[in-house]
């Protein structure tokens, strides 16, 4: 997996290649549209990969509210199966992970990365 992230954190500043994961960390004034889009191309890139753990970190989106949770959660499924999703949130209530589970997805909320981390590699 890292060799792909690598190739497509080359690309994308906001896509990051870390230790057995991508971490995704979209600006604060990055719209909803181009955040799904970016999680969309990185489906693309994690495709065929065995067991691909992804964090979302959204802890600065503080403005992000349920709809968009759901949406968010919505697309991750379509687009990150077969994947293991943690997204840390600024406060959880759970809307996108259960969107996202209904699609048969492996995603968490998280509020502290130290867990989430935990939970990508297996340890949560």
């Amino acid at each position: 997996m890292a060799h792909a992230a690598q190739v497509l954190a080359h690309a994308d500043p906001v896509i990051v290649a870390g230790p057995g994961f991508v971490r995704i960390t979209p600006p604060v004034d990055m719209a909803l549209r181009e955040m799904l889009a970016r999680i969309e191309g990185l489906g693309h890139w994690i495709r065929g990969l065995p067991s691909p753990g992804v964090l979302i970190d959204m802890r600065e989106h503080t403005h992000v509210g349920p709809t968009e949770n759901v949406l968010l959660g919505h697309h991750c499924g379509q687009h990150l199966r077969g994947a293991r999703v943690a997204v840390l949130v600024p406060c959880r209530d759970g809307q996108g992970q259960q969107a996202a589970r209904r699609l048969g997805l492996d995603m968490r909320s998280f509020e502290d990365e130290d867990w989430a981390l935990d939970w990508l590699r297996g340890e949560g």
